[in-house]
């Protein structure tokens, strides 16, 4: 079939259940002693580039020591955090010069689920729509699917282990090289941008780039943030529509590639990952109001025309959010039929404190400021601290998205019981005319 692509070759070879990747094998540098031994990057428990001496032989002293090899594009030095005499986890390492022209960079990608495919591949063994492809901003990504995804993702979600899913490669869009400095930003853009959709880490690992000769010239080790298994997780996006994932995505490539904006991007997209499906229900809410603060003040003073003193005057503080949801057109009032223990919480309070920005800011000091509140909090109104989570996860989200720019469909925060696909347009966003 002329319309069926090969599948990515990955640029080390998927492992075994439960297996590491090797990386290295031969001598290494310990504390001053050249030992034989090997360099694995392990996927359970938990990522990690552990070197390992052969044991019985050389029993390491001391605390945590430089490694150093000899690889065959030249020598590498990094620290190392010993746990115990025979192993340990290496520090990030960068294998040849991060100015090397590129050609193409080829990634794993662990515990991501299966995506929309747009074509068609063949791995050598069959043929099968596996691969979603995008350009970005300037840069052609292609994932590709394992043909075996079904039994891996399998062990992922009986197992809670950690497992390489997917291969992906980048290019430019017109065909210029690049280099891995210059690719930096893109990897960390999809790493955030893939997570905040599926609502929990996922990864791209070990990158490694290849010159217009096909030759390796630049690799990465290093253990980015990933979630074992796939727990269920407030999700935003419909798996389906890979079109929306494509906008996402091209949004913040075009946001990476700002150098002042990465921090604060960075930084709301960590906090609705982790407050999406991290720790007790009263740290999520707490994370969630960590990145609102910070989204208000960026949306206000520094995207906006407030003034810090004029931001620093407006009262009470929880107009900062409704100001900022308004230019969303992020409606304010609580339904009771859709969070019934907020409203009742709310009609116990002054009316001009009973919009959700001012419950969701009153009940999170409530769990701040613990002066008997356990009462109203956990009993009086059965559900108030996890559908005040929902509520913090719905503007977190939304105003996530509307930072961006971004103007598709999201499913609702606030009816996670509601049926898978059942979507709805930003409410920024106008309706198509036909709808």
């Amino acid at each position: 079939m002329d319309d069926v692509s090969p599948a990515l070759s990955p640029a080390y070879p998927f492992p075994g259940p439960g297996a590491p990747i090797p990386l290295h094998h031969g001598a290494l540098v310990v504390g001053g002693r050249s030992l034989p031994g090997r360099i694995d990057f392990r996927l359970h428990p938990r990522l990690d580039a552990v070197w390992t001496v052969e044991p019985n032989r050389h029993r390491l002293r001391g605390g945590d020591a430089h490694i150093t090899i000899e690889h065959p594009l030249g020598t590498i030095t990094t620290t190392s955090q010993r746990r115990s005499s025979t192993d340990g986890s290496l520090g990030p390492v960068e294998i040849g010069p991060a100015d090397a022209p590129l050609q193409r960079v080829v990634t794993h990608w662990v515990n991501l689920h299966a995506l929309p495919g747009t074509d068609d591949i063949n791995d050598g063994s069959s043929t099968f729509t596996g691969r979603w492809s995008a350009d970005l901003d300037g840069w052609a990504v292609v994932l590709d699917r394992r043909s075996d995804h079904k039994d891996v993702w399998s062990r992922i979600k009986t197992g809670g282990t950690t497992e390489v899913t997917h291969v992906m490669e980048i290019r430019r869009s017109d065909g210029s090289l690049f280099t891995a400095e210059e690719a930096g930003p893109l990897l960390d853009a999809l790493h955030l941008g893939l997570s905040f959709a599926v609502g929990r880490w996922v990864a791209p690992i070990l990158p490694v780039g290849f010159d217009v000769h096909g030759k390796r010239v630049w690799e990465q080790w290093a253990t980015p943030h990933c979630t074992p298994g796939a727990p269920g997780a407030l999700t935003w996006w419909f798996d389906q529509r890979g079109w929306e994932l494509e906008e996402l995505l091209r949004l913040l490539v075009a946001r990476f590639a700002d150098p002042s904006r990465r921090f604060s991007t960075r930084f709301l997209l960590a906090s609705a990952i982790l407050s999406a499906a991290g720790g007790f229900v009263e740290q999520r809410i707490m994370t969630a109001a960590a990145a609102l603060e910070h989204l208000t003040w960026t949306a206000l003073v520094v995207d906006g025309s407030t003034s810090k003193t004029a931001y620093e005057k407006i009262e009470p503080t929880f107009e900062r959010l409704a100001k900022v949801g308004a230019e969303a057109s992020i409606v304010g009032k609580l339904e009771e039929t859709v969070t019934p223990a907020l409203y009742g919480f709310a009609q116990s309070r002054e009316p001009d404190r009973r919009t959700a920005p001012a419950v969701l800011h009153a009940v999170r000091n409530m769990i701040v400021h613990p002066t008997g509140h356990e009462e109203k909090l956990y009993r009086k109104y059965p559900g108030l601290v996890t559908e005040t989570w929902l509520l913090a996860q719905h503007y977190l989200v939304l105003l996530i998205l509307h930072h961006l720019g971004y103007c598709g469909a999201y499913q609702s925060q606030l009816k996670p019981a509601g049926w898978a696909g059942d979507v709805e347009l930003v409410p920024w966003a106008e309706a198509p005319a036909d709808s």
